[in-house]
């Protein structure tokens, strides 16, 4: 009667689990893709982002590196995300950083922190759209497959995500107040 009992208590707590899983399943195709998101002022359209991504191709090259950690080359060789994830880990601390700097208790949270320094007009409009606009293609690359992942695009991705990092932190560290138009 005990094995019963385990199978009847079972099956009661993988009833819902199982009836969301397959309600989802039979919806899926009409549930519409979220193709923007938009924080206060922040507006990213992931189907432009998208776009872009899916037409790139396998042969970029490389224009820009100055910004680049030496390891990053070789990274970038044995694993393109590596180098993207690298970069973007470098833009959230010094963002994170830059926050707690001008006291903001969350900096923990890099979305948060850079929402802070805009509403405290630490940082310029641009910046705030970029940091979000890197967030949406970090979070794209992170699906990719290295193998389908151009080095030199991963190489340029991490470059341009150092440069705006560098830029964020001289606006911050430069005390410099911005009017509600940057």
């Amino acid at each position: 009667m005990e094995w019963q009992a385990i199978i009847s208590t079972g099956i009661q707590h993988l009833a819902w689990p199982a009836t969301v899983l397959t309600i989802a399943l039979l919806l899926k195709s009409k549930i519409p893709d979220i193709s923007k998101f938009r924080l206060k002022d922040v507006e990213i359209e992931f189907e432009k982002t998208l776009k872009e991504i899916r037409r790139d191709s396998g042969e970029w090259k490389v224009t820009a590196t100055d910004s680049l950690l030496p390891n990053m080359f070789e990274l970038a060789e044995k694993s393109p995300l590596g180098v993207i994830l690298q970069s973007w880990d470098i833009m959230e601390q010094t963002v994170s950083d830059c926050a707690a700097e001008k006291g903001f208790k969350e900096a923990y949270n890099a979305a948060a922190s850079i929402q802070f320094l805009h509403d405290k007009k630490f940082v310029k409009k641009d910046k705030i759209n970029l940091f979000f606009r890197l967030y949406a293609l970090n979070k794209r690359f992170s699906n990719f497959e290295n193998e389908k992942l151009p080095k030199e695009r991963a190489i340029e991705t991490a470059d341009a995500t150092l440069k705006i990092a560098a830029e964020i932190k001289q606006e911050v560290r430069g005390e410099q107040k911005f009017s509600e138009e940057t």
